[in-house]
Order: structure tokens, then C-alpha cells, then sequence
């Protein structure tokens, strides 16, 4: 079997970094990807999708001293898990997200791809 997302989009927000209790990065983003759909008139709308990726140590390092702001392009690629956690007040939830293996910056809105950087990591 095989579980393998790759996502290209804009960031949502600024990436959120918090440390593990032995002092580990986590990044946390929140990735918007577009694409586009015909209606019955034949007018193409717009569809925005909203994912939540995870990144660990080196390369939530990466993210963390490459600051990419809000609207930057990025490109991840990881694997899809999905967790349970539970509220005060004991409700079960759930939450899917990618646990990104690669993550490269393409650029933000008011750059071309032609200035991409390409950050890789474990």
C-alpha cells in the first residue's frame, strides 16, 4: 500500500513553530489549494481546499529560520495521517493532516518561480 500526498499552494496563515518537551521543532502550516471547476454555463469557479501539514525537526528548523510569510507558494510532500484527540470536555475529534517529508518554497505572490528555493529535508 502506498501513501504518498504531494501539495502545491499558499500558505494561509504564518507557520506556527512549538518545541517538543525535549526542546524538538514543530511546524505546523496551513496550506490553501486551488483549483478550478466548470459550471453548468461553462463558467470556470474557483475551489479552495484547506489542508493542515506537520513538520518535524530539520525541516520545521527550515521553516522556522525561513520565516515564509503568508501568501508564499510552497510545495510539500509527505504522507496523510489522521489523529484522534479528545477536548475538555471529552469529546472525541479528528483531525487529517500531511506529515510532510519534503518541503520547498516556490515563491510568494509577488515573486516569479524563477527565484525558487529548494529546501529537502528527513
Amino acid at each position: 500500500m502506498y501513501n504518498k500526498v504531494t501539495l502545491v499552494g499558499r500558505l494561509g496563515k504564518e507557520p506556527e513553530i512549538r518545541h517538543t518537551q525535549d526542546k524538538a521543532p514543530i511546524a505546523t502550516l496551513s496550506l490553501a489549494t486551488t483549483d478550478y471547476r466548470k459550471d453548468s454555463a461553462g463558467k470556470s469557479t474557483p475551489h479552495t481546499e484547506w489542508h493542515r501539514a506537520v513538520l518535524f525537526g530539520k525541516l520545521a528548523e527550515i521553516v522556522r529560520d525561513r520565516n515564509p510569510k503568508k501568501g508564499s507558494m510552497i510545495l510539500i510532500e509527505g504522507s496523510l495521517r489522521t489523529r484522534k484527540w479528545q477536548d475538555n470536555a471529552k469529546v472525541d475529534h479528528y483531525t487529517t493532516e500531511i506529515v510532510a517529508d519534503i518541503y520547498t518554497e516556490i515563491g510568494t505572490k509577488s515573486e516569479n518561480s524563477s527565484n525558487a528555493s529548494d529546501d529537502q529535508g528527513q
